[in-house]
């Protein structure tokens, strides 16, 4: 069934949310959340469901707060999502997108270390408190790590376009007065 998302609301996503039109758990993959009129929204993903993901959709209107998917995962995750218009993606360990690809503005960060594989990416913001590695693609936005980038194999342009759009800042980045 198509679900309505609504802005400012919070979601989660788990083994036993996933069902059938008969109401039996669905182990299937997730074929598209649509958050383009749900700004603001905040996902979260449980058990492994992130293997599931194949698209996501946040709003494109400029100047809207993009969704915010939540990875919560103590090992590695490999994702293979397209994402369109305005998504932020963030993660307590390492993160893998793979063979994706991602239109709009896309922000990831994670806690571990992150690889970029196989895809064009542009008007990205990458943040890893490990290492990242960006590979076999185009790559055009900003990359922070704690430690080592690697770009192998790609035509790469650093810009700054994510960390100037106000409307993907962490409430937690915002200065006091």
């Amino acid at each position: 069934p198509q679900i309505t998302f609504e802005a400012n609301k919070s979601y989660y996503i788990d083994t036993s949310s996933v069902i059938d039109n008969k109401g039996n758990p669905n182990g299937n993959s997730i074929q598209k959340l649509d958050f383009s009129n749900a700004s603001g929204a905040i996902v979260y993903v449980y058990d492994n469901m992130w293997t599931k993901l194949q698209s996501i959709s946040g709003p494109t209107a400029e100047g809207a707060v993009p969704v915010t998917v939540i990875i919560v995962n103590t090992s590695e995750s490999v994702l293979n999502v397209n994402t369109y218009g305005r998504v932020r993606i963030l993660a307590e360990s390492d993160l893998t997108f793979s063979g994706s690809s991602k239109k709009g503005k896309f922000m990831a960060m994670t806690n571990g270390n992150m690889i970029l594989q196989g895809q064009a990416i542009s008007n990205a913001f990458i943040c890893a408190d490990g290492n990242v590695l960006v590979s076999g693609g185009s790559f055009t936005g900003q990359i922070m790590a704690k430690g080592t980038v690697t770009m192998v194999g790609l035509a790469a342009t650093l810009d700054n376009t994510i960390s100037q759009d106000t409307s993907f800042w962490l409430k937690e980045w915002e200065l006091s007065s």
